[in-house]
C-alpha cells in the first residue's frame, strides 16, 4: 500500500476533507518529528496536499526516506483501522 492508498483510506473511514490536518494525526499516531518535519518543510500539512504527491515524490524531500515513509504509511493504516 502507498502513503496515498493509506491516506484516502483513513478520509473515506473517517470522513476527512483535503483540507484536513494531516500532522497532529500523523503526531497522535506516534509518528515522531523526525519524520513530520520534513512533511511540513516542504507544505505537505493537509491530507489533500499529502495524496497529491506519490511515494516517489515524498521520497525526494529532504530527510525524508524509506524509513519515514514507511513511518507514515503505517500510521496512517492503523488510523484507518487496518491490520499489519
Amino acid at each position: 500500500m502507498t502513503v496515498r492508498d493509506a491516506a484516502a483510506l483513513l478520509m473515506e473511514r473517517a470522513g476527512l476533507s483535503d483540507t484536513s490536518p494531516l500532522i497532529p494525526q500523523l503526531k497522535g499516531a506516534g509518528v515522531t518529528w523526525h519524520a513530520t518535519k520534513p512533511l511540513e518543510k516542504a507544505g505537505i500539512t493537509t491530507f489533500g496536499a499529502l495524496i497529491a504527491r506519490t511515494d516517489e515524490q515524498l521520497l525526494e524531500l529532504a530527510a525524508f526516506g524509506e524509513r519515514r515513509r514507511a513511518m507514515v504509511e503505517a500510521a496512517l493504516r492503523r488510523l484507518a483501522g487496518e491490520e499489519q
